[in-house]
């Protein structure tokens, strides 16, 4: 419980740190610095799903095989660490090389090159970072990756960008607060790492059984695919977008897609234990339990992130209260991305029962599909649309891989997911938004941080009327109120 309580609430604090230093590179830097720094991130990601080359999940269930030894594989964990180093070396320098030689010419972007070589740099160290957080969590002491990926990592990096823009450091010290607060959580946890190893007596070597390895990367391969194909969806639109339109451009569609994605915050922490849950009740033969667990997470995922989608597509236009009055918030597009990101954050469960259940080649050619539907619908719709295109894009791309995910779940498992009380909450929402928004335009209310409080705070009190009177179950009444009731009593008692 404790080890969750740090996670959790690790989560938040990280999240927060990082949107302020998003913050604060949009208000120093500009839409144009915001493009730039989005763009190598976006860059970044992909890579980095790729260097350690799906160990960072398969470790969880190689180290764990072996019950009468705990201690057994990890002595090949240093190997392991070698091998995904040198990979993902290999892979820093083949992007710096690209960006060094091709880079300025293809996105016309002054410097694009060093300001590559300052990004990439810090490729090794996270993948050596995911791989040794995979074996914290698999000698099941995760709360020493958690307090340095969650805490110290994003404080450091926010000290280092604090300090490089005040001395007018430019994009340039924007990437290298990321890439040092990297160096800086990878010593962290390699002296964390050292000092189990030595506590537990478990020995490093550098020649492992090879049948062993091979054992770990025949699945590990497969993972790091899937993770490649998915990833694409969502971070492919600015590498693209770059291309044909400018930075100002590019970084205000980052801002808009930034902001979007935080419907993805709540159903991406219910889902942590829904996976196990379905393999369990799958593998025991109880279909009728993978039903319940996956039409309970639907249910309250829509609840919850209803509300958010809704106030995110339809108040984008307040958006330059928090990024600035030189970023532009098309509303369009920022209903799009919303809508793109609600429906993956939703349907994305449908996942698990694939890749929990053995169905591996179905879930490869459904995200296999996305791909390529993501990519071509990015190179056909962006050089015409820009932004819109992207946008675009990126929700045909989730829109082909969900419902594709949703229908082989209804074959395969006998019932549709959902219910038709579920598709009430979202449009109920959007109109409440709608109406609010509408009702503050009408009487000439002016964007400001005040009024967008205010704005909020009513939106929040019509939902929460709605809610009660016509979307919650009687049941679902009864829990939210013991709920409320019971966190009056604790602060009472405080």
């Amino acid at each position: 419980m404790a080890d969750f309580a740090v996670y959790a609430f690790g989560t938040i604090f990280q999240q927060v740190l990082t949107f302020a230093a998003g913050i604060l590179i949009a208000h120093t830097l500009g839409p144009a610095g915001y493009g730039v720094t989005g763009l190598l991130r976006n860059f970044t990601v992909l890579a980095l799903v790729v260097a350690p080359l799906g160990t960072d999940l398969s470790l969880l269930r190689f180290l764990n095989e072996t019950q009468d030894d705990p201690n057994k594989r990890l002595g090949s964990v240093r190997a392991i660490r070698l091998l995904v180093s040198l990979w993902s070396g290999l892979i820093m320098l083949c992007m710096m090389g690209a960006a060094v030689l091709f880079g300025k010419s293809f996105y016309k972007i002054d410097s694009f090159g060093p300001f590559a070589v300052f990004a990439f740099a810090a490729l090794p160290f996270m993948a050596d970072i995911a791989v040794m957080g995979a074996t914290f969590r698999s000698m099941r002491v995760p709360v020493f990756q958690n307090v340095i990926n969650l805490f110290v990592q994003p404080v450091l990096r926010l000290g280092l960008l604090g300090l490089f823009l005040t001395f007018h450091a430019g994009i340039s010290g924007a990437i290298l607060s990321n890439t040092l607060a990297a160096v800086g959580a990878w010593i962290g946890l390699e002296l964390l790492l050292r000092a189990q190893f030595s506590k537990r007596g478990a020995r490093m070597s550098w020649r492992p059984d090879l049948s062993e390895i091979k054992h770990l990367f025949k699945y590990s391969l497969w993972l790091c695919v899937l993770l490649f194909l998915y990833s694409l969806i969502r971070n492919m639109d600015l590498p693209v977008l770059a291309k044909y339109v400018s930075t100002s451009q590019v970084g205000s569609y980052a801002a808009t897609a930034v902001i979007a994605q935080i419907v993805l915050a709540f159903p991406q922490a219910l889902s942590q234990t829904l996976g196990p849950r379905i393999s369990q009740r799958y593998h025991a033969g109880q279909l009728d339990g993978v039903r319940e667990a996956v039409l309970t997470y639907l249910r309250n995922a829509i609840l919850v992130s209803s509300p958010v989608a809704a106030g995110l597509a339809i108040f984008a236009p307040w958006l330059d209260v928090v990024f600035g009055t030189r970023f532009h918030f098309d509303p369009k597009l920022s209903f799009i991305l919303t809508m793109a990101y609600y429906f993956a954050a939703i349907f994305g469960s449908m996942g698990y029962c694939l890749s929990m259940t053995g169905k591996h080649v179905a879930e490869f050619f459904i995200l296999l599909l996305g791909g390529v539907v993501t990519v071509a619908s990015l190179l056909i719709l962006v050089p015409r649309f820009g932004p819109a295109g992207a946008a675009t894009g990126v929700a045909l791309g989730y829109l082909t891989v969900e419902s594709a995910r949703t229908l082989v779940v209804s074959r395969v498992m006998g019932f549709v997911p959902g219910r038709l009380r579920d598709l009430l909450p979202l449009p109920i929402c959007l109109a409440a938004a709608l109406s609010t928004s509408s009702a503050f335009a009408y009487l000439g209310i002016k964007h400001g941080l005040i009024a967008g409080a205010v704005l909020g705070v009513l939106y929040l009190l019509i939902v929460a009327v709605i809610y009660g009177s016509v979307i919650l179950s009687k049941s679902e009444r009864v829990f939210v109120l013991g709920r409320v009731y019971s966190l009056r009593g604790r602060s009472s008692a405080v």
